[in-house]
């Protein structure tokens, strides 16, 4: 069986209540890692003879699973992997819909020359002294071989929000990596219905300035503007 207590460390470095964590099994062949955010309650199970985890998201306001999978692994550090990935993804509506602007933004600027890689990335805290619990990136980088004496390779769109009642309190920045800049900037509280088309402007904006951005990174960047 493998050995989980890199996997154990992991949820605990997490401020994961240990209670929540349990073996099961007469040689104790699983664990399961029970824990809680705004709207989901989430359930993680390892099966170690398997080499197979299960995991599980429960929206608390409908009752339904947001998500219910299974998935191998082979070794603890692609483990940790999915856990990481199961524990920073929220699975809210507000997630989903940020996900669709990042997904649409993407597909717009993936193809072009100058770009190496777009990548969005979740990380959630339930430490309280995080404002915004939760973080959501869409990390673009430019390819070494473009950028200019400033060596600056990474633009940022960030939304950061938490619940405040039956509100969402969204924070969101364009910016660019290592010491550089905010070119855009984002506040808004409210409804999720009524901050979508808020949220939706603000990520247009990001995108309408990229042409503008971009020139100030790059070595001779009119051979990458768009017609």
């Amino acid at each position: 069986m493998i050995d989980v207590e890199p996997f154990i460390k992991e949820v605990l470095e997490k401020k994961i209540p240990e209670e929540n964590l349990r073996f099961f099994g007469e040689d104790n062949e699983g664990v399961v890692v029970d824990f809680e955010t705004e709207t989901h309650l989430k359930r993680f199970t390892v099966w170690r003879d398997y080499l197979r985890c299960d995991y599980e998201a429960l929206c608390i306001a409908t009752d339904e699973l947001s998500i219910c999978k299974s998935q191998e692994f082979d070794s603890v550090g692609k483990l940790i992997s999915i856990f990481n990935k199961f524990y920073h993804t929220a699975y809210s509506e507000v997630d989903k819909f940020i996900n669709e602007l990042y997904e649409d933004y993407r597909a717009r600027l993936i193809d072009r020359e100058e770009i190496a890689n777009i990548i969005s990335e979740d990380y959630y805290s339930n430490d309280i002294r995080d404002y915004y619990p939760y973080e959501k990136y869409l990390s673009l980088l430019w390819k070494e071989e473009y950028l200019n004496e400033k060596d600056i390779d990474l633009l940022d769109l960030c939304l950061f929000y938490q619940y405040i009642d039956n509100e969402v309190d969204i924070l969101g920045y364009l910016v660019t990596g290592h010491g550089g800049d905010t070119y855009e900037k984002f506040e808004a509280k409210g409804t999720l219905e009524a901050l979508k088309p808020k949220i939706q402007a603000f990520v247009e904006r990001c995108y309408a300035r990229y042409e503008e951005v971009m020139q100030i990174y790059l070595e001779a960047p009119e051979r990458f503007k768009t017609k």
